[in-house]
């Protein structure tokens, strides 16, 4: 794993983002690690890539610790933590017990936890009496590497949490849908749409706030050919979206991730 991130970093990536489950629910037979001790890890094994969780459910992880793992990992990297926030239910999450959590409460959890999470991470240590997390006395010592905060990437693509982004996010997530390119397009613009109609409610400017795809169906796959890529992110760029999170590639794709290394990622890196 530390391997492969020091490889990724070498290549140009701007950022190692994590999958915070319980098990790979799509194969749980495959090992998988926490998120977060793997976030550890990469922050040890890098220098200067940013690491991201993508993202930590806010649904089944208490909020106060959620702030006091992102405090050690913002200290750890030398200011390098992008905290992805959400409220997804997968059914990885039946081990905790939280699978048939409403999802009026996962929301509200979100909503509230953000709350929490901002509040500590800026230093704010008054206390906290909400519905699901309360608290008399806190301390954030020594506080993040960042100022104010890690930036806060929120997944949302539903209107009550596109609303919860719109207030909150320095980063908005969304993930690619199924179905062929031209009905994710037409889907994603209508998020998109959504999204710029929730910050313009609570007054602020949808420019402000960065926007991350997560090239996540199948027929979004970044690693299917030479230059798939490259014509995902044409597609979508247009959409507002600046930000494009792939999957690790299998091995035997190892020819396409060069190609887009050398193609994308190095003349980037040497038009800098």
């Amino acid at each position: 794993m530390t391997e492969q991130a020091t490889a990724f970093e070498s290549r140009g990536f701007d950022v190692l983002a994590v999958a915070d489950h319980v098990f790979n629910f799509r194969a749980p037979e495959r090992p998988f690690l926490d998120g977060w001790i793997r976030l550890a890890a990469l922050a040890a094994a890098t220098r200067n890539v940013r690491i991201a969780s993508l993202v930590t459910n806010v649904a089944w992880r208490s909020p106060v610790q959620i702030a006091k793992n992102a405090i050690a990992l913002d200290q750890l990297s030398g200011g390098r933590l992008e905290l992805g926030l959400g409220c997804g239910a997968y059914r990885d999450q039946r081990m905790m017990d939280v699978f048939e959590m409403p999802a009026s409460e996962r929301v509200s959890r979100l909503d509230e936890g953000i709350q929490v999470i901002d509040r500590l991470l800026r230093g704010d240590t008054t206390p906290f009496d909400g519905r699901y997390t309360r608290y008399d006395e806190a301390h954030t010592a020594p506080g993040c590497v960042q100022r104010p905060r890690p930036p806060l990437l929120i997944g949302a693509g539903a209107p009550r949490t596109l609303a919860i982004a719109a207030r909150y996010a320095d980063i908005w997530n969304c993930a690619t849908p199924d179905g062929d390119l031209d009905s994710m397009t037409t889907i994603l613009r209508a998020r998109v749409d959504r999204f710029t109609a929730a910050c313009e409610d609570c007054g602020r400017d949808p420019a402000t706030v960065r926007r991350s795809l997560l090239l996540w169906s199948a027929d979004a796959d970044p690693w299917a050919a030479k230059g798939a890529f490259e014509r995902l992110i044409e597609r979508f760029s247009p959409l507002g979206f600046s930000d494009f999170i792939a999957l690790m590639p299998l091995p035997e794709r190892t020819e396409v991730l060069d190609h887009f290394t050398d193609t994308v990622l190095r003349k980037r890196s040497a038009a800098w």
